[in-house]
């Protein structure tokens, strides 16, 4: 996601995909907040994602972040903390 699509998730409230190196993806329920620092002089966006209980939350990158689709539905992709735990 860039910039704005990271504003829209947090408006619209659907559930996200987060890219995990050597694990794969993991959806999450939804963006929570967007966090704007700056580091080395320059702009770095992440965003807070909350599991389906809002009880989880982690702080991504947004290059790794994308809504869910239709074929993560299908493919059943893994739902972070699906006993919220």
């Amino acid at each position: 996601m860039n910039n704005e699509e990271v504003k829209q998730a947090l408006a619209n409230g659907k559930p996200v995909i987060y890219y995990v190196p050597l694990v794969g993806d993991v959806r999450y329920d939804k963006v929570s907040a967007v966090i704007y620092r700056i580091i080395n002089g320059e702009l770095a966006v992440t965003a807070e994602l909350e599991d389906r209980k809002g009880r989880l939350t982690a702080t991504v990158r947004i290059d790794r972040l994308r809504f869910e689709n239709k074929e993560d539905k299908e493919n059943d992709t893994e739902i972070c903390n699906p006993n919220g735990v």
